[in-house]
């Protein structure tokens, strides 16, 4: 009762957070995404559109086909607040196999109630909790030895948000590692698997294939072509924002010496 409590409060919370004004920036793009996902479908929406997520018009799209107007700007803003609420029950559910139940609601809680959560969330309109959800999930089943589940959401993770794609690199570790320990390629043959079967099933109806998604990628990258635009990161505090990078974004870090 009491987790379903705290799963009520954090739903209010976030309802209210919904009809505080925003960043209508991010929420303009999606609204003109649903609306070309209903418009168009799948098939036809990367000869109208940029997109770097393209596993999230799936989501948009019955949004697209639902709302309309003012009504598809309220839906896609509060778009984040399902994957909070399923986020928090993984986190409480990974805590409290590894500790106890207050551990569990506590972690749950933080999580919830936590002001970074809720501005880039319901205030905003973005949809990061997706993507995050997903990368959860890849870590619990590369942990619990289920490499090919592991491999499918690390990929579905970057394919809501190529950043979240990160998590490929764990999965792959831990794959390497219980090959050489087992001497066996299973892992990571099962991993690749994951990947190259999630990428289909998402890319494929969407018309992506991988030289277009590159393109749309590096076209993104290249828009603001600044090595500290994308986040309050190191490379901000040692050359100064808006710094341009002169080619440093090649690397697989974000920085290399000119």
């Amino acid at each position: 009762m009491q987790f379903a409590a705290l799963l009520l409060v954090g739903l209010l919370v976030r309802m209210a957070c919904v009809l505080v004004p925003g960043h209508n920036g991010d929420v303009s793009v999606m609204v003109g995404w649903a609306d070309g996902m209903n418009s168009v479908g799948p098939g036809g929406i990367y000869t109208q559109i940029v997109s770097v997520y393209p596993a999230l018009l799936y989501v948009l799209w019955p949004l697209g086909a639902v709302f309309h107007g003012a009504a598809l700007e309220t839906a896609v803003k509060a778009l984040s607040i399902p994957f909070d609420l399923v986020l928090a029950t993984l986190i409480a559910l990974v805590t409290l196999r590894m500790a106890s139940r207050r551990a569990a609601f506590a972690a749950a809680a933080i999580y919830l109630l936590n002001p970074a959560v809720l501005l880039a969330g319901p205030v905003w309109g973005q949809v990061d909790a997706a993507g995050t959800l997903v990368f959860l999930g890849a870590l619990v089943a590369s942990a619990a030895g289920r490499h090919g589940m592991a491999g499918a959401l690390g990929t579905l993770a970057a394919m809501l948000k190529p950043q979240f794609g990160l998590v490929l690199l764990p999965v792959a570790v831990v794959a390497a590692t219980a090959a050489a320990r087992d001497r066996h390629w299973g892992p990571p043959v099962r991993a690749a698997a994951g990947v190259l079967g999630v990428y289909v099933l998402v890319a494929v109806p969407l018309g992506l294939d991988p030289f277009l998604y590159w393109q749309q990628l590096t076209g993104v990258a290249n828009f603001q072509p600044f090595a500290s635009l994308y986040a309050f990161n190191p490379w901000g505090l040692l050359m100064g924002f808006e710094t341009p990078e002169h080619g440093w974004r090649s690397w697989p870090w974000g920085w290399a010496p000119p």
